[in-house]
C-alpha cells in the first residue's frame, strides 16, 4: 500500500481542493490498471459539515434576535385584540443586522481572516451586541416622536444623546477580548479571530447605529404623536411604570436587605458555576477514532503486524464501521496537528477506525473502553488537545499476545 497526503497551500480553499482532488482522482484512476485509489480521510467534507453547521446556527440565532426585535420595540396596547405590534421599529433592527454582517464579512476578507469554527462562533457571541446600539437608537427616536419631535429632530437628539456612549460601551466591551489579541503563543495562533472579529463586529455596529439607524428611523418610523399632554412624562405613568418605581423606591428605602439579597444570589451563582460542566471547546464533531497499538520494546515487526491484521480483522466484524486503516511500524500520515506524532518503530500500530456517522462513533467508544478491557491491561480514551477521539491499547508483556480474544 502507498499513502499519499494532500496538503493545502496556505490561504487556499479546502473545499475547493476537495472538489479539485476528487475530480483528479477520476481521471487518475481511468489510467490505472491494477491499482485502486482510496480515500482515507476526506478533510474538505469534514470541514464543509462543521462550518455548515456553525452557519445554521448563526442563522437561527438571527432569526431569534429579529424576532424578539420586532415584539420588543413594536409591542402597543390597542388594537382589535387589545395588543398589536408595530413592524416598523424592529423592521429598521431588522435591516441593521444582514447590514453589520455583510460589512464585518467584508473586514474579514480584507484582514485576511478566514470563515472557520472560530470566527463564526466569534460572531455567534457578538450577535446580541451587534443590534444592541441599533435598538437604543430606535427606541430614542420612537419615545422622541410619542413625545411630539418630528423624524428629523428625533435622528438628530438620538444621534446627539447616544453616539459617544454607544460608542464607549462598545471599545470597553472589546476591551474584554483584548488579551486574547495580544497573548504570543498557541492561544494566540487559534483563538485570535475572538478577537479581530469581535471587534471589527462591535465597531462596524456603532456606525451604522449612530449614522444609518437614525437616517433609516426617518424613512420608516411613523409613530402617533402623544403629544396630548403638555407633559411628556405621562408617558411614563403607565401601570408598568408605576411598579417599576414602586420597586426600585423600595429596594433603595431598605437597602442593606437589597444588598444581603444581592450578595446571596452572587454566592448561589458562584456555587452554580460549579455545577457546570467545565469545557472551553466541545467534543469532537470529527467521526474518526485514531487508535495506537504498543507493544513491548524490542517487539518484532511481523508480531506487530500479527496482532494488528487481528485487531483489524475484529473491527470489521462491527456494523457500524465503514472502514479501517493500518499503518505497521509507524503513524499514520498527518491528517491534523497532533502534539505527540508517532514516529517509525516496530513495536507500534496505528489505525483510523471510521464509524458510518457520529452515533455509531460513541458507541464504538463505549464498546472499546468497556467490552476490550478484558482484552488488554489498558484502555484509555485522550482527548486533551486532540480533535477526535483518540484510544491507546498497551500491551505490556508478551503473553498478552496470545490471550488476547478478539473474536
Amino acid at each position: 500500500m502507498l499513502g499519499l497526503g494532500v496538503s493545502m497551500v496556505k490561504g487556499g480553499d479546502v473545499i475547493a481542493l476537495g472538489q479539485s482532488l476528487l475530480q483528479a482522482v477520476k481521471k487518475i484512476q481511468a489510467t490505472l490498471q491494477l491499482v485502486n485509489l482510496v480515500q482515507i480521510q476526506d478533510q474538505p467534507s469534514a470541514v464543509s459539515k462543521s462550518v455548515g453547521e456553525f452557519v445554521r446556527v448563526l442563522i437561527e440565532a438571527d432569526c431569534i434576535v429579529m424576532a424578539v426585535s420586532f415584539i420588543s420595540l413594536g409591542l402597543h396596547k390597542g388594537g382589535r385584540w387589545g395588543w398589536y405590534v408595530d413592524m416598523r421599529p424592529g423592521l429598521v433592527v431588522a435591516i441593521t443586522i444582514p447590514l453589520v454582517l455583510s460589512m464585518t464579512f467584508l473586514a474579514m476578507q480584507y484582514w485576511g481572516i478566514g470563515l472557520h469554527k472560530i470566527s463564526l462562533g466569534s460572531l455567534i457571541i457578538a450577535l446580541g451586541l451587534l443590534i444592541d446600539d441599533a435598538i437604543i437608537a430606535v427606541e430614542m427616536m420612537v419615545r422622541k416622536m410619542e413625545e411630539g419631535y418630528d423624524k428629523v429632530r428625533a435622528a438628530t437628539f438620538a444621534y446627539e444623546v447616544t453616539a459617544m456612549p454607544m460608542l464607549t460601551g462598545a471599545l470597553i466591551t472589546t476591551v474584554g477580548f483584548l488579551p486574547i489579541g495580544i497573548t504570543k503563543s498557541i492561544t494566540d495562533e487559534n483563538a485570535f479571530a475572538i478577537f479581530a472579529v469581535t471587534v471589527i463586529a462591535f465597531v462596524l455596529s456603532w456606525w451604522v447605529s449612530v449614522y444609518f439607524v437614525p437616517y433609516l428611523g426617518t424613512l420608516l418610523l411613523k409613530v402617533k404623536s402623544a403629544h396630548h399632554s403638555s407633559h411628556s412624562n405621562d408617558l411614563f405613568d403607565s401601570a408598568f411604570y408605576r411598579k417599576f418605581r414602586w420597586t426600585m423606591n423600595a429596594c433603595i428605602e431598605h437597602r442593606w436587605k437589597t444588598i444581603a439579597v444581592a450578595l446571596l444570589i452572587f454566592v448561589l451563582g458562584i456555587v452554580g458555576v460549579g455545577k457546570v460542566q467545565q469545557q472551553f471547546f466541545p467534543d469532537s464533531s470529527r467521526p474518526e477514532i485514531l487508535m495506537d497499538i504498543w507493544f513491548p520494546e524490542g517487539t518484532s515487526f511481523s508480531a506487530n503486524e500479527a496482532i494488528a491484521q487481528r485487531v483489524e480483522g475484529r473491527l470489521m466484524q462491527e456494523s457500524s464501521i465503514a472502514s479501517v486503516s493500518t499503518w505497521i511500524g509507524s503513524g499514520m500520515p498527518r491528517f491534523y496537528l497532533p502534539l505527540d506524532q508517532v514516529f517509525p518503530q516496530s513495536n507500534v500500530s496505528q489505525l483510523i477506525v471510521i464509524p458510518k456517522d457520529l452515533a455509531q462513533r460513541e458507541k464504538l467508544r463505549v464498546v472499546f473502553l468497556n467490552g476490550w478491557r478484558q482484552n488488554f491491561l489498558k484502555c484509555v480514551r485522550v482527548s486533551n488537545f486532540c480533535p477526535m477521539v483518540r484510544l491507546f491499547l498497551i500491551l505490556f508483556n508478551f503473553e498478552w499476545l496470545e490471550m488476547i480474544h478478539l473474536s
